[in-house]
Formats: C-alpha cells, structure tokens, sequence
C-alpha cells in the first residue's frame, strides 16, 4: 500500500482554523470574538475535508467502494464522537426534565433525535422561539451536513466526469451566488 501523502500547509492551516473555531465557541472568557470572521474557518473546514476525502477514497471509488460502504465507514469514523457530545449535551436537558414534568416530551424528543443524528423541532419547548436544530450538541449540524455531503459525494463520483462535472460545477456555483 502507498504511503498517504500529507499536506502539511493544510494541515498548519487547519490547526489555525480550528483555533480560530475553539475561540468562537468560547468567546464569553474573552468577552467577544477575537476575529469577528472566525466563522468561516468552518466553511475552510468543509472544502479541506472534500479535499482529504477525494485523496483519500477517490481510488477507491474509482474501484467499486460503493457509495452505502463508503458512508457507513464515515458515519463509523464521525458518530462516536458526535455521540460523545450529544450525550454530553443531554445530561443538562435530562436533568431540566426531571425537575419539570413540561419538560419530560420535549427531553425525549431531543435524546432521539440526538441519538439518530436528526435535527430536532425548530421551536423550543412551549416557548415558541426558534430553537437549534440540535439542542443536545448544538454544532452537530456540522457533521449532518457532512455526511449528506459525503453520501452524494460517493453517490455521484463515478458519474460526475468530464462535461457533467462542468455543468454540475456551474448549476452549484450558480446556486451558490
């Protein structure tokens, strides 16, 4: 088997991208965000990853890896510790439910989903302010997003060559603008 080949640059800049996240996320120690844009390291994040992936497994679906293969080994590589997290957020909601019987429905419903990885009800409970998509783990669209990514990324890389890469390029780039 070759060696897998690193990209150091990336990886000097993912590390900075990743600080540029954990300091987002942990603004109120330093009273507001030190980069004002640090958000987009999330969106540098995504593009890295469909880089590694395409080095990664391109060969591999080239070969045969099927697309349902090539998802179950993502959701294998992603889900512990998106599970980690999502158990982690649960205790408090867990605890609130258990000290307030409105609550009781609302905690379930969150602990399912969380466990399915499925976004839970826009709306919080009874107060009908838009809640997260993921109550328990609130970053956890991230990964769902990724393995949607992930999914039609195996489903269509065997079709996307040549001309209906171009086009399929163009139609999402559009979109995008």
């Amino acid at each position: 088997m070759p060696p897998k080949r690193r990209f150091l640059v990336l990886d000097a800049m993912r590390g900075v991208a990743a600080i540029f996240v954990a300091q987002r996320h942990t603004h109120d120690l330093w009273g507001h965000h030190l980069c004002g844009a640090s958000y987009l390291a999330v969106d540098f994040f995504f593009a890295l990853s469909g880089l590694v992936l395409a080095e990664a497994y391109g060969a591999e679906l080239d070969a045969g890896l099927g697309s349902g293969r090539f998802l179950a080994m993502r959701v294998a590589r992603l889900y512990p510790l998106y599970l980690l997290g999502g158990i982690l957020g649960l205790v408090p909601i867990i605890r609130e439910a258990t000290r307030l019987p409105l609550m009781r429905g609302y905690a379930m419903g969150v602990a399912v989903c969380t466990l399915a990885l499925l976004p839970h009800a826009p709306f919080g409970p009874a107060s009908g302010h838009p809640a997260p998509l993921y109550p328990a783990d609130v970053v956890a669209w991230s990964i769902a997003a990724e393995l949607l990514v992930n999914f039609f990324y195996a489903a269509l890389w065997t079709r996307l060559r040549g001309r209906v890469l171009f086009l399929w390029l163009g139609l999402t780039a559009m979109v995008l603008a």
